[in-house]
């Protein structure tokens, strides 16, 4: 079975060839130069969407097992995934830490399902903090309804105490 190479475009970049030829990078490269850290995993290391799936639902699961995996999952800076094992194990501490990630990364769809998870409705300074965060990064998107959840809607000039409205 031919190795499928995944490659991707710097923004900027001169270059219009594809993966293996001169000019793109490689998914790892490509992640390095975004100034995210790479985690290089062989297949073998991390499960595969079905065995998760078969992992995740079976009634009665180590707490180790699942444990191990979601710090493989978090490793590899696939969030999501786990969280998705730290919830099955009831890892408060693991969820916790996720939220705060998830907060100081300005991503929205993850403090969300975490904050369910944590059965916790966070609070409007909480939800301020992520959307400052999510602002300075560029994520405006995600800062807007940030804002929203937090009680402040930028599209009625509302904004909080010196912070300044997303446009």
């Amino acid at each position: 079975m031919p190795s499928m190479t995944r490659a991707f475009r710097i923004p900027g970049s001169l270059s219009g060839e594809y993966a293996g030829l001169p000019g793109l990078l490689s998914a790892a490269d490509a992640e390095a130069a975004a100034g995210r850290k790479v985690v290089s995993m062989s297949r073998q290391e991390i499960l595969s969407c079905l065995e998760k799936r078969d992992l995740l639902n079976q009634p009665a699961v180590a707490v180790d097992k699942l444990l191990h995996w979601g710090r493989v999952f978090e490793e590899a800076e696939m969030l999501s995934d786990a969280l998705d094992f730290f919830e099955k194990a009831d890892s408060r501490d693991d969820l916790l830490r996720l939220f705060a990630r998830a907060r100081e990364e300005g991503d929205l769809f993850l403090f969300r399902r975490l904050a369910k998870a944590l059965n916790h409705e966070p609070t409007s300074d909480e939800w301020l903090s992520l959307a400052r965060r999510a602002e300075e990064i560029g994520k405006t998107a995600f800062a807007l309804e940030a804002y929203r959840s937090g009680g402040h809607d930028p599209s009625k000039g509302e904004s909080p105490e010196g912070s300044p409205v997303p446009t």
